[in-house]
């Protein structure tokens, strides 16, 4: 076992390590974003929403006072 032990456990697949972000940090399942921002500029670029930037600096601000 070499890393997300909680996964890899209850998997038995080491290939599972580092399913979780929690030690790495940063946003999404895998932490590949460093921030709100990125996420929301993801999503309107893979779903083409057309935000502008107002409305994803908008959106961050919303999702952080949740």
């Amino acid at each position: 076992m070499t890393g997300d032990l909680d996964v890899e456990m209850a998997t038995d697949r080491e290939v599972d390590e580092g399913l979780f972000a929690r030690e790495k940090g940063g946003f999404y399942h895998d932490g590949r974003f460093p921030d709100l921002l990125s996420v929301v500029k993801h999503y309107d670029s893979t779903f083409h929403l057309g935000l502008s930037a107002q409305q994803q600096n908008d959106l961050v601000q919303y999702l952080l006072s949740l």
